[in-house]
């Protein structure tokens, strides 16, 4: 039945494809760091309250709490800086008032983080109020302010690279490292120096359960290497059995890899090859190019 269900999507095409989709999927929020501006931005245009410091939580926290002082002209801070009255408090060398506290961070998942900066705060007096930008519908409670309510699977670019909850599969050339650039293409001996010495992009710091790459089979030990070189964990790696003058279709074989071995996630530098990536296998999938998720 799913069977036919996927092949009836691959056929249709325009708006529709992406809510058949997700609706097998399930639905999957990605934001990025333009979107967490944004929605930062459409944020604090709603508050009915005006706060004299604005607290993050290190480190995700932070990223929110920086992008609203700049936004407000407010001074920033961590638990343990207000709690210690350290500097940041000041402006010109006059104090600031501290009257009106508010605590932030990126999300609420559990609440067990924003309990315990909350309860840092309390115990030592300092009056605050609890703000999130993202919570999950039962974690609303933790907070006194939010932006908007996401379910389980979120994805965001600020700490993709070290939060892993499904299956993923990695791209090699514009993802774990730098993009090939065209001149060293030219040759075998040219781009097997390039692998080896490729600089390094987004290396998780979680274990890879698949990278697929139309890189080569005969460059497979240049690229162990590298890998090995740069601390990337992984369990499988794909490469493209063919020859230096038989390259042909690069989008299909990423595609059909990507279909075969079937992650839950695929990490794919190039727009062209994410688009031809979800077409054919409806796995959601984020470009790096362009930084949006296809699902």
């Amino acid at each position: 039945m799913r069977k036919k269900i996927i092949e009836a999507i691959n056929i249709v095409r325009g708006r529709t494809q992406p809510i058949i989709r997700n609706a097998i999927q399930g639905r999957y929020v990605f934001v990025s760091l333009t979107d967490l501006i944004d929605m930062t931005r459409q944020w604090v245009r709603q508050w009915e309250k005006q706060y004299d410091v604005i607290v993050g939580i290190p480190r995700s926290g932070l990223l929110v709490a920086n992008a609203i002082g700049m936004m407000l002209g407010k001074p920033v801070a961590t638990p343990d800086m207000m709690i210690n009255n350290i500097r940041p408090f000041y402006r010109s060398g006059r104090k600031v008032k501290t009257d009106r506290v508010i605590l932030v961070d990126d999300s609420v998942s559990s609440g067990k983080t924003m309990r315990k900066n909350s309860d840092m705060l309390s115990r030592s007096g300092i009056d605050h109020d609890r703000g999130a930008l993202l919570v999950k519908p039962e974690s609303k409670q933790e907070v006194d302010i939010y932006y908007m309510e996401t379910g389980d699977r979120r994805i965001f670019e600020w700490n993709m690279m070290h939060a892993k909850n499904c299956s993923v599969g990695f791209d090699m050339d514009g993802v774990l490292c730098e993009e090939c650039p065209q001149h060293v293409k030219k040759s075998p001996e040219s781009y097997a120096d390039w692998v080896l010495n490729a600089r390094p992009y987004l290396i998780p710091s979680y274990t890879i359960d698949v990278i697929i790459s139309n890189r080569l089979e005969m460059f497979r030990s240049e690229t162990e290497q590298w890998l090995d070189d740069h601390g990337v964990q992984y369990k499988k790696l794909v490469l493209w059995d063919v020859g230096w003058d038989e390259r042909r279709g690069y989008d299909k074989n990423k595609a059909h890899n990507v279909l075969k071995y079937h992650p839950e996630l695929f990490f794919e530098s190039s727009w062209k090859q994410a688009r031809r990536i979800w077409y054919e296998t409806g796995i959601p999938t984020i470009c790096i190019e362009k930084m949006v998720m296809l699902k």
